[in-house]
């Protein structure tokens, strides 16, 4: 199984309207906050189970990657940058390529409620999940009797179990 989740914290702060803590010292004044879109749906759902990397899949690579999208007055991405790798460039370039292909926002507006240009920052968790096996290829005794086999043996042990009770009440 192959999970893929959007951290959605970014995206609660933007539809509560929650500016960002500023970085200057608190005596500076902050710098204005960028506008921000709002995304149009659940963005969970721009990464699909089956768009996780064949090749990142196949080698085991998981990460976050944490991305700022750049927006223009109509809500339409403009461009994705990377804030922070999750140290692979297939996923990183991936979350960007569903984003841009999958994405949609509701423009940013300015306090006068007009539609401007604004950003929407969040992270794509990038995760593998372990599964129960597929086959059962890979067992073997000295791992141990395989699911199949422990089942037939019980389903053995129950008809010998009723065969031996019958037997019982035919010698009776």
């Amino acid at each position: 199984m192959i999970r893929a989740m959007i951290v959605a914290a970014a995206a609660a702060a933007t539809a509560a309207g929650a500016q960002s803590a500023p970085t200057a010292p608190a005596a500076s004044p902050a710098a204005p906050a960028e506008p921000l879109g709002t995304p149009i749906g659940n963005p969970s759902t721009w990464f699909p189970a089956d768009a996780y990397p064949p090749a990142a899949k196949a080698a085991g690579i998981q990460g976050r990657t944490a991305f700022v999208v750049d927006l223009d007055a109509q809500g339409r991405i403009t461009e994705c940058d990377i804030a922070q790798s999750s140290g692979s460039p297939l996923l990183d370039s991936t979350t960007c390529a569903l984003l841009v292909t999958n994405g949609r926002f509701k423009p940013a507006h300015d306090a006068s409620g007009r539609a401007v240009p604004g950003i929407w920052r969040s992270a794509m968790i990038w995760q593998l999940a372990a599964a129960a096996p597929d086959t059962l290829e890979g067992f073997s005794e000295r791992t141990g009797p395989s699911p199949a086999e422990i089942y037939n043996r019980s389903v053995s042990d129950e008809a010998r179990q009723a065969q031996q009770a019958q037997d019982q009440n035919n010698d009776q």
